[in-house]
């Protein structure tokens, strides 16, 4: 790290599938790099004098809000499985680096794209949110992809089935709507969709001209 200015760890190993996010075992890999990958590139950083650390971290750590806007402010409460040691990985790391560091800048959030990585190097120290301008709920989420794939909208599963699956469950179940505000004041930075309707679209629009494009290849 000798000569550098910054050191931005998004490094993670999230399990394939939902089916295996469920699964606690698809999580060890993803565990060790952000627990003992994190740790380590903090201690590299403040041995190598690194002025800046910009750590990403897991955005549902929040309550469940239900329909209130959720601000860097909004106290953590992260879910009981993200209390455990092997799952404390980017949470604990951007602690330490606050601790160790006078807060050198760590980034709570769901990181989006590259520029949003690039825009909060120019920030001053803190947590920021990464995310849409506009949340959708579950059930408007679904609806746009089904949407722009021009299928019939899905059947949710129904709330009580979240208590199956323990605090995993809990944790998916959560509503989650951040905003943005506090990295667009600081930066101007906008995400590239207002919301997922928009990406959904993009997205559906782009495999469709791959497969026109196939089939005339």
């Amino acid at each position: 790290m000798a000569g550098h200015d910054a050191v931005i760890n998004l490094a993670t190993h999230i399990p394939s599938s939902t089916l295996r996010m469920l699964i606690p075992r698809s999580w060890r890999e993803n565990d060790r790099i952000r627990r003992d990958g994190s740790a380590c590139l903090v201690d590299a950083a403040l041995r190598a004098g690194i002025v800046r650390f910009l750590q990403e971290s897991f955005a549902p750590a929040y309550p469940d809000c239900g329909s209130r806007w959720i601000t860097e402010d909004t106290p953590l409460a992260p879910a009981r499985y993200k209390h455990e040691p092997a799952r404390c990985g980017t949470l604990g790391a951007a602690f330490r680096v606050e601790r160790r560091c006078g807060c050198r800048a760590p980034l709570r959030g769901l990181l989006r794209s590259r520029r949003a990585t690039v825009a909060a190097l120019q920030v001053h120290a803190g947590a920021y949110n990464v995310v849409d301008d506009e949340p959708l709920t579950r059930r408007e989420y679904f609806d746009a992809l089904a949407q722009a794939l021009d299928v019939a909208p899905p059947r949710l599963p129904p709330a009580w089935l979240k208590h199956v699956f323990g605090s995993t469950g809990e944790l998916l179940a959560r509503s989650q709507r951040m905003s943005n505000d506090k990295l667009r004041q600081a930066t101007g930075w906008t995400p590239r969709y207002r919301s997922a309707r928009e990406g959904w679209r993009d997205l559906a629009a782009t495999l469709e001209d791959a497969a026109v494009s196939r089939a005339v290849d």
